[in-house]
């Protein structure tokens, strides 16, 4: 049994040992290895114009009104609208509301809808609005397109 075990230690301890050469792979060397310049391909700049961007024109889109809220217990007008005919998640919508010379407005993002880009729900708060007659739009702008609904009358709770 003591000679089985004494082999055993003998066994692990040369496996273990073999481990020293990943660790020192240059084991016995008298120097250190020295890395030497090797010759690389130089490269010329082309000698032709480098290519323009090319800028894509804004495209003009409607914007459609989906529904419209306006709350007195919440003080809030709250507008559902689309861009419509275009799908994209880059966009941002914008509600105005205009009362004479009082405009508010408050923006949101826009996500694809299958075919349409909707935008997400504009709760717009009433403070600052006097009851009464008002009229307000949505507009959409993004990278490529950019349109907005006509402006459309609304009571002020």
């Amino acid at each position: 049994m003591k000679k089985l075990l004494a082999g055993a230690i003998v066994a692990l301890s040369a496996l273990a040992l073999t481990g020293c050469t990943i660790f020192y792979p240059n084991w016995g060397q008298k120097s250190a290895p020295v890395d030497t310049p090797s010759a690389s391909a130089t490269t010329k700049p082309s000698s032709s114009a480098s290519p323009t961007p090319t800028v894509t024109p804004i495209q003009p889109v409607d914007v459609e009104i989906l529904q419209v809220d306006p709350n007195a217990d919440n003080s809030t007008i709250s507008v559902i609208a689309q861009a419509t005919g275009i799908s994209e998640d880059t966009g941002i919508c914008t509600l105005t509301v205009t009362q004479g010379s009082t405009k508010k407005s408050i923006s949101a993002k826009a996500e694809s809808n299958v075919s349409d880009t909707q935008c997400f729900p504009l709760n717009l708060s009433i403070v600052g609005l006097s009851p009464g007659d008002a009229t307000f739009k949505v507009s959409y702008d993004s990278k490529s397109y950019t349109g907005s609904s006509s402006a459309q009358p609304i009571t002020i709770p």
